[in-house]
């Protein structure tokens, strides 16, 4: 390489092509989103974001220096040019998704039960909250993009990604390519949006739910679970005793493999516990997989761990009253719980599932009922003996309930997504954390 003003000129070059071709990919994109439907604010607020980091790039390459310090610019500015790229292309895929017209059905529905979920909360709000964009992946469970603490062990280009999602205005809300065939499992989402509630509504929640659970157990490590902890609660909140029958089918397994210790939750005997003592507390009755029946039921654990885990149910109905009683932007978890539509069981929801032609009227908090009425239309299937009718009837299943969610969403004009007050404090804080990683 010759050590001239060519060599600078070339590299120069270089990092201006890839600025202009990936302002081309953005706009090019943008403009085939312009008629979003239900995605408009979403993708709205993500025009407001790229478009301003576009405009930071964009500024940084015209003003790069023209002698041998360009070579470490440049390199820095390639750099945060690759994140920005990389954030586009999952942005991509995600939306893409919906025009797949295998997965659009369940991608719409799973809109109006986070749209339901979110309005829920949005009484406690003092602007709009954002609205996560669920899309579909092979996963065993649901997950919401990580807006507190990326995980460790990430390469750095990822942790940069991740750290730029952190304060994305539009959320992710993975979902499994399984609830396609079992829509049911779209109550998963509500333990989702709950994270996402927990982050935005109010900028001390997380760590005033660590101190409160720590308050009620005197133990230091449910801090740790602080995050998983209030997505169940809210969960229970949004849709009654079915977020806690859900996450049972989903934790089931041995009682010694259900006490034995895990890093985000508590064991699934204590999670299942503390979510069954928050439907008590809401009111509903009868509600199963309660401290004391797990106490009872203990006798083939270990004795250690079965001391710990006798230790950790002791203050579960603590823990639960601290959890709905936790202020919440301008209330509290308690205040969000509709008990007497949270999961109707035998009415018109019901009966439509069943393939009753009954009229329903139209509402935010519909969805939501209308998936925990299906989760339990679909537990129905366990009394059925007949492999083949159980499969004529999971197929019939999965049908009525995409139709019902699709015709029981309330028909608001316009879906707000996050109120992005101001692009460019996003902005300014997204390269913080590109800086913040890079010295890590």
């Amino acid at each position: 390489m010759s050590d001239g003003g060519g060599a600078v000129a070339l590299r120069c070059d270089r990092t201006r092509s890839a600025m202009y071709r990936l302002t081309s990919d953005v706009e090019g994109w943008l403009a085939d989103w312009s008629d979003a439907g239900p995605q408009t604010s979403q993708i709205a607020s993500c025009a407001g974001v790229l478009r301003g980091l576009l405009a930071r790039l964009t500024s940084r390459a015209a003003d790069l220096p023209g002698d041998d310090r360009a070579f470490a610019v440049c390199r820095t500015l390639d750099g945060d040019i690759v994140v920005v790229e990389r954030l586009v292309k999952l942005l991509v895929e995600r939306f893409g998704q919906r025009r797949n017209a295998a997965l659009s059905p369940t991608l719409r529905a799973a809109d109006e039960v986070i749209w339901s979920c979110v309005q829920q909360a949005r009484p406690l709000a003092a602007g709009p909250l954002p609205v996560p964009l669920a899309y579909l992946e092979p996963a065993f469970s649901a997950s919401a993009t990580p807006r507190v603490k990326p995980p460790a062990g990430l390469s750095v280009r990822d942790r940069q990604l991740a750290e730029v999602l952190r304060v994305f205005p539009v959320p992710l809300l993975g979902l499994p390519t399984s609830v396609v065939s079992e829509p049911w499992w779209l109550a998963v989402v509500a333990h989702e949006v709950g994270h996402h509630v927990q982050y935005d509504l109010d900028a001390t929640a997380v760590q005033r739910t660590g101190s409160e659970l720590v308050q009620a157990t005197g133990d230091p490590a449910w801090e740790d679970w602080r995050y998983e902890v209030f997505a169940d609660a809210f969960a229970v909140a949004a849709l009654g005793p079915v977020a806690l029958h859900a996450t049972a089918v989903l934790e089931w397994d041995t009682a010694v493999a259900m006490a034995a210790p895990r890093e985000l939750y508590p064991p699934v005997i204590v999670r299942l516990a503390v979510m069954a003592a928050v439907a008590r507390a809401l009111g509903f009755p009868s509600v199963p997989f309660g401290a004391d029946s797990w106490i009872a039921a203990s006798a083939a654990i270990a004795a250690d761990r079965r001391a710990r885990i006798v230790e950790l149910l002791a203050p579960v109905d603590a823990v639960a009253q601290r959890l709905l009683a936790m202020p919440l932007g301008s209330g509290s978890l308690a205040t969000l719980a509709d008990r007497a539509s949270a999961a109707p069981s035998d009415g018109a929801l019901r009966r439509r599932l069943d393939g009753e032609n009954v009229a329903i009227t139209r509402g935010r908090s519909v969805p939501r009922m209308a998936v925990a009425s299906a989760f339990e239309a679909y537990q129905t299937l366990e009394g059925v003996a007949s492999s083949e009718e159980r499969e004529q009837r999971r197929r019939d299943l999965c049908a009525r309930t995409i139709r019902l969610i699709a015709d029981t969403g309330a028909r608001d004009a316009k879906r707000a997504a996050h109120a992005v007050a101001s692009s460019a404090a996003i902005i300014d804080r997204m390269f913080e954390l590109l800086r913040e990683v890079e010295r890590t």
